[in-house]
């Protein structure tokens, strides 16, 4: 059981460089029993050729980060575009709650136990804080 963790585990870590940094890597790993296991970005084969015959990386990091930069930019983007769509629905929505009547918005006649009990809760809320607001005022 020991193995499997420490295998995964090395896996994940390898895997997470990977997208991270956009390098090669090769990571090679025996079991207990002696039998091998692999992970290569972009295969243990190249990886291991290119180190064996010390041929030199050819970086394109610079693509690479362009790629990243890209993909962050244009979820940043979406994100900016959802939230001027929420604050629009918010200016659309604000005259409308404005022109409902505080009397819609507390339904005593409809609410239910529990609505009524919160109602109560809310008003000796309200009140404690007017009471401490008028002294302040007054004091």
């Amino acid at each position: 059981m020991r193995f499997s963790k420490r295998k995964s585990g090395v896996h994940k870590k390898a895997s997470d460089l990977v997208t991270l940094t956009g390098c090669q890597i090769a990571v090679l790993i025996y079991s207990p029993a002696g039998k091998p296991y692999s992970f290569g970005n972009p295969s243990v084969d190249e990886v291991a050729t290119r180190y064996l015959n010390e041929s030199p990386i050819i970086h394109d990091h610079n693509s690479f980060f362009q790629a990243k930069f890209a993909e962050l930019n244009q979820t940043l983007n979406e994100s900016l575009k959802a939230i001027e769509e929420i604050k629009g629905k918010q200016k659309a929505l604000k005259p409308k709650l404005e022109g409902i009547p505080m009397n819609k918005l507390c339904d005593v006649e409809h609410a239910s136990k529990e609505e009524l009990r919160k109602m109560e809760s809310d008003c000796m809320e309200l009140l404690a804080k007017l009471e401490i607001r008028k002294k302040d005022i007054m004091d």
